[in-house]
């Protein structure tokens, strides 16, 4: 008889640690975060809807997760997005960065770029509302391109350190 066990016990279980690391970040974007920023949406609306609405020229699409600004005159019509931080980029760079297996250290810079653009996109969102709608490419700037490219630029940035060679 042979005196190896059948089952490998220190072998998958490293794997499944690893699998279900991926399924609680998972669970908590979609439980915990996602209901914040909707949550958030929502009350800047009870808030502020009315203000936005009373703005001429200006309607309000609310999808649930992000503001659509219509902006219309009489040369063309356009359309600003206020969107928040903590969205499926979050996501995308938090499941990244586990799977590289840096998630402790990179993590809280990746909070730090969501939460700064949240408040800067915030700002530019308020700037929108009572100085001039045109400050509102500031926020539809920050939270369609600026936030998702710097989330994903930090999953790369992490990768490239891993396999810099020491000099």
């Amino acid at each position: 008889m042979s005196t190896k066990p059948s089952i490998p016990l220190n072998r998958g279980t490293p794997k499944i640690i690893h699998w279900l690391g991926f399924v609680v970040i998972i669970g908590l974007y979609f439980f915990v975060l996602r209901p914040i920023r909707v949550g958030f949406i929502y009350h800047l609306l009870e808030c502020f809807g009315q203000q936005i609405i009373n703005i001429k020229e200006v309607n309000i699409i609310d999808t649930g997760t992000y503001l659509t600004l219509s902006i219309s005159n009489f040369s063309s019509n356009y359309e600003r997005v206020y969107g928040l931080s903590f969205n499926s980029f979050f996501l995308f760079a938090s499941l990244g960065l586990w799977a590289l297996k840096n998630f402790k250290n990179s993590m809280v810079k990746l909070i730090l770029i969501h939460l700064l653009g949240w408040i800067i996109a915030t700002l530019f969102f308020f700037a929108g509302l009572y100085v001039h709608p045109n400050w509102w490419v500031g926020s539809d700037l920050i939270t369609v391109y600026l936030i998702p490219m710097a989330s994903l630029s930090w999953v790369a940035i992490v990768y490239a350190e891993q396999k810099r060679i020491p000099s």
